[in-house]
């Protein structure tokens, strides 16, 4: 126990440390300012800026700009030695313009990022939104990597809460423990999947998995030791049901039932494990850190569309890269733009909600889904499914709304 608590100690300080240099360096200007201002987040005019954000640090007399900044827009700073920076704050309940000299400007190198606090079973940590997806599935392969043998019995999770600059910190972070605590509960629980097939190469097992909750995923699992040997006693699965479990040799009855070694798991044997999970929250209010709890009956975080009873939050941190892959499959799309994804994405949304209070117009939305992907969506397969069960809504919400990508057609990304 002493071992695997050190060794997810290292593991999360490792990838706090990967994701810190993952993140691209960003230039700021540091100003030293006349008139000693009060330490703080100011709103300010600064000559050949305009209306900024600048914090002034608790060392007299240097702001430094909270938007990072170009090349350029340094220099014209330094040009602008000796003109005033006016600061926009509040005294005793009303406005005031603080008018402060520029004494000097340097460049400063930063990283917009910042570790909050790392542990051997927690890393919480703030990074720009535009990283985030890249940061989820750089985490999944690094997991799967270092605990692939495991899978299953050490569950590992990553949860995104996404916010605007201005938000009250105190309800992120309250966002972030509710979020920790659903993983905490969800991942104690054992599912189970059917495994669809199974190959192996140089001692790595590839398992196609399926179950009616996450859907289809892959895991691959080291079954050799360092030295080349077949590992017999890390890769074991908990098999639930399955043909002749008793007869296989590597078989032995543990907790929870019945284990057996990866290299004699068959397609068709039923897995139990304990899912990684993956979910993300963006916080437009105060009040919507209160969604990051799941539905205690149901075990899973209410959907705007779908509610408790068929949300797909939270995803499986295998089926992190779905969303990506849904998103690729819209702007694949022949003739897809912004006006017509929001449109295809309103009818689909008013239309689940008009009649979906009716179990008997269930057949009525699967007829309008058919006809919107053969019309707008290209008659694409992935997009339909992804429509059914909530990941197409999910996908534009985190996409669109969130990240703000643009839609990318295929040609374009290679030009660019």
């Amino acid at each position: 126990l002493l071992r695997v608590w050190q060794t997810t100690e290292e593991f999360l300080q490792m990838q706090a440390d990967h994701l810190q240099g993952m993140v691209g360096e960003r230039q700021r200007a540091v100003l030293t300012l006349e008139g000693n201002p009060r330490p703080g987040l100011y709103a300010a005019d600064v000559p050949g800026l305009g209306q900024t954000d600048i914090f002034v640090r608790p060392e007299g007399g240097r702001a430094q700009t909270v938007a990072r900044l170009t090349a350029g827009q340094i220099e014209r700073l330094r040009g602008a030695v000796g003109q005033l920076v006016h600061l926009l704050t509040r005294e005793d309940g009303k406005p005031v313009n603080r008018a402060l000299a520029i004494a000097g400007v340097a460049a400063e190198t930063y990283r917009p990022c910042q570790v909050i606090t790392t542990s051997p079973n927690l890393l919480l940590m703030m990074l720009p939104a535009g990283n985030a997806m890249e940061a989820v599935e750089g985490l999944q392969r690094a997991y799967a990597a270092e605990f692939g043998r495991v899978q299953g019995r050490l569950p590992f999770h990553v949860g995104l809460v996404f916010m605007d600059a201005h938000y009250p910190m105190f309800a992120a972070l309250d966002a972030a423990r509710r979020l920790v605590e659903t993983f905490d509960v969800l991942g104690k629980e054992w599912v189970e999947a059917e495994v669809k097939g199974k190959d192996e190469t140089a001692g790595v097992y590839t398992l196609e998995l399926r179950s009616d909750r996450f859907g289809r995923w892959t895991w691959r699992i080291p079954a050799r030791r360092g030295d080349g040997e077949t590992d017999w006693y890390h890769p074991y699965l908990l098999i639930r049901d399955g043909a002749e479990l008793e007869t296989r040799g590597m078989s032995l009855v543990g907790p929870g039932g019945r284990w057996v070694h990866v290299s004699q798991v068959q397609a068709g044997d039923r897995v139990a494990f304990r899912p990684n999970l993956f979910d993300f929250l963006f916080l437009d209010t105060v009040s919507r850190r209160l969604e990051a709890l799941a539905d205690a009956r149901t075990g899973r975080r209410p959907h705007p569309l779908f509610g408790p009873e068929r949300s797909p939050r939270p995803y499986l941190l295998e089926r992190a890269d779905h969303l990506r892959a849904v998103w690729d499959e819209i702007c694949a799309v022949e003739g897809m733009s912004e006006t017509r994804l929001n449109a295809v994405t309103s009818l689909l949304a008013r239309k689940w909600k008009d009649w979906m209070s009716d179990s008997s117009a269930e057949e009525s939305y699967e007829w309008l889904v058919r006809e919107v992907t053969a019309r707008d969506l290209g008659d694409r397969v992935r997009l339909q499914a992804a429509i059914h069960d909530g990941t197409f809504f999910d996908t534009v919400e985190l996409y669109r709304h969130i990240l703000k990508r643009n839609i990318e057609h295929a040609e374009e990304k290679e030009a660019r």
